[in-house]
């Protein structure tokens, strides 16, 4: 899977503008139609302790992730995967890395220029 590294920083406080959320608004309605595995999840937040029990065992609905990311203040660490209906692989894996930036792994590049339109500071990576 190739990615992009989403840097977008406060100007002001100079910290990470960036949240799953925006990733998640990024990535349209295929994420909210598709089905979620979350793991390794650290936040902030009214949802932390809902988001931090998921241990990736299970999959959630997009709407239900999307929900959960407008009720955390910061998404320290996680990883998220995200899965069409009936695939055995992930479409896209987002990854929140020590607030320090977003990384989006996909095999469809397609992906990338959504990510690159909604936000200024991204890099591409080989994973």
């Amino acid at each position: 899977m190739n990615g992009v590294i989403i840097r977008d920083l406060e100007p002001a406080r100079r910290v990470l503008a960036v949240d799953l959320r925006q990733v998640m608004s990024a990535l349209g309605s295929r994420a909210i139609s598709s089905e979620w595995r979350v793991r390794r999840v650290w936040a902030e937040g009214d949802a932390k302790q809902r988001l931090e029990a998921f241990d990736g065992s299970e999959l959630i609905t997009g709407q239900h992730l999307a929900a959960l990311a407008q009720d955390v203040s910061q998404i320290v660490d996680g990883e998220f995967s995200a899965f069409e209906q009936g695939k055995s692989a992930p479409w896209v894996v987002v990854e929140a890395v020590d607030s320090t930036y977003y990384a989006v792994r996909s095999d469809d590049s397609s992906i990338f220029a959504q990510v690159r339109s909604a936000f200024h500071d991204v890099i591409d990576y080989e994973h």
